[in-house]
């Protein structure tokens, strides 16, 4: 058991490695995923040997009262944990570890998926996410946070 841990615990490490050198997320992050889609015009990304699971954004907007075009109006969530929940039998299956850039990847099984970011204090809130996982790849999810700025 603890072997086949390690085994996924390198796949992950290996498949977020290869997340951060793609660099921005708007390679592969988007909206989240309608559920009402056929699995074929679902978004995914393929890392061949790795998956299936998630791979996530977490950001938190809006950051100043006033945006300013020319400069962000959101910021990455660092740093925080992201709990993946089976849809119907709502037992945590899951959990990853947003990096410097709001950016998780986890693996989890073909299935439905409810998606919590855990936060500490009233702020940012963070809308649940919902994601279906396919056979092979991994499916996009961006969620954005309120930071209750007004």
């Amino acid at each position: 058991m603890r072997a086949i841990l390690s085994q996924c615990r390198i796949k992950q490490f290996a498949a977020a490695a290869l997340m951060a050198s793609i660099g921005s997320t708007t390679a592969w992050a988007a909206a989240q995923v309608d559920t009402n889609l056929p699995a074929a015009d679902a978004p995914a990304l393929v890392v061949p040997g790795y998956g299936p699971g998630i791979a996530g954004h977490v950001i938190e907007a809006p950051i100043a009262r006033h945006c300013i075009p020319s400069i962000p109006c959101s910021r990455p969530v660092v740093n925080t944990t992201v709990l993946i929940v089976d849809r119907k039998t709502r037992e945590t299956v899951g959990t990853a570890v947003t990096n410097a850039s709001g950016n998780f990847l986890v693996t989890v099984p073909h299935n439905a998926y409810l998606l919590q970011v855990e936060t500490v204090g009233t702020f940012p809130r963070c809308p649940q996410a919902q994601a279906t996982v396919g056979l092979t790849d991994f499916v996009p999810v961006q969620i954005t946070c309120d930071s209750g700025i007004r």
